[in-house]
């Protein structure tokens, strides 16, 4: 179920080719067992945004592709996505997801983990069917880099003293190398020269950078109804995230408030409240807001090399859309 908000302008080709994908993440999956098609229909029907197939249709529009191969992709991408999505709430212990119970805590955590393996699976399968190297290659390149992001961020999980370097390339790897990867896509199959894939693969990354900040904001929210998640529960979790940083470089205290979570692994001796309140008092939601409108003014330089049409400026909208999340 598609959630893109009214406001944000897209073509009418994209969305209607969104509209073919949708239907497609569960169609695609109709030859797997009952099981498969029922944990499917849970979390594909839990709404969202698929802000990165969508992505990739819009680039794949900007540079001209005229065919319906996008769709399977798009499919792909957001099988991928889904399967690291599965994969974390697992390693998180996550209660819930878009307001719905994640999928372990309906099944069991390994026949979960057996549909992320699943899903994944099939999107390799789907780009496989293509037949083209270069595309192979790339969707490889970006699943093998997303791995390593979710290893690095285990590996990490409570270290008080990861590096500031350290937690960008866990994000780098984790969330901006598909975005890259799907502009990369779409310049593949558009058959763009290598100037194009290359300024729209920085421009992805960039918009996948700014993304995941806004994300680790949004999770320093008080109102976990709007999320439709759990909030503060990466610090719980022993990751630390921009706003984390943001609030120990602010000075002796907000540092101690951070260590004290991470090291109680969780809100004991100091509440949810307090830890909102330093926030508040250092305008860190301010600046972490300002670092993602930076990246998306950095990646939309790169994006204004490239053809000027309505898919162009749906995705200057789709960018300027990642700095108003709200959820």
């Amino acid at each position: 179920m598609l959630s893109i908000p009214d406001s944000l302008f897209i073509t009418e080709k994209c969305n209607n080719k969104l509209k073919l994908m949708e239907s497609e993440l569960l169609s695609g999956l109709e030859d797997s067992s009952p099981i498969i098609m029922e944990m499917a229909a849970h979390i594909f029907g839990g709404g969202g945004k698929r802000v990165r197939p969508l992505f990739f249709l819009l680039v794949s529009e900007m540079l001209g592709y005229d065919g319906d191969d996008d769709i399977r992709i798009a499919v792909a991408i957001e099988y991928i996505h889904t399967a690291t999505l599965v994969h974390d709430d697992i390693i998180d212990a996550a209660v819930s997801r878009r307001s719905r119970a994640t999928l372990h805590n309906i099944y069991d955590s390994n026949l979960s983990i057996l549909f992320g393996d699943y899903i994944y699976a099939q999107g390799i399968s789907i780009i496989n069917s293509f037949r083209n190297h270069r595309l192979m290659t790339v969707f490889s390149i970006l699943t093998q880099n997303m791995i390593k992001g979710e290893i690095l961020e285990s590996e990490n999980k409570h270290n008080a003293n990861l590096s500031y370097d350290d937690y960008l390339k866990i994000i780098d790897f984790k969330t901006a190398e598909l975005f890259g990867g799907c502009g990369q896509l779409g310049a593949i199959i558009s058959g763009a020269d290598d100037f194009t894939e290359s300024a729209i693969r920085s421009a992805g990354l960039k918009f996948g950078m700014a993304f995941q900040f806004i994300d680790d904001l949004l999770d320093f929210d008080l109102d976990e109804g709007a999320l439709g998640k759990p909030t503060f529960a990466d610090l719980q979790d022993g990751k630390l995230t921009l706003p984390s940083f943001l609030l120990m470089e602010s000075g002796a205290e907000g540092k101690k408030i951070v260590e004290i979570i991470m090291k109680e692994k969780g809100f004991i001796s100091i509440g949810k409240e307090v830890l909102a309140s330093a926030i508040d008092d250092r305008d860190i939601k301010n600046k972490v807001r300002k670092k993602a409108e930076d990246l998306i003014l950095e990646a939309l330089d790169l994006i204004n090399t490239l053809p000027m049409n309505s898919a162009h400026k749906a995705i200057e909208n789709l960018a300027g859309s990642f700095i108003k999340r709200e959820h």
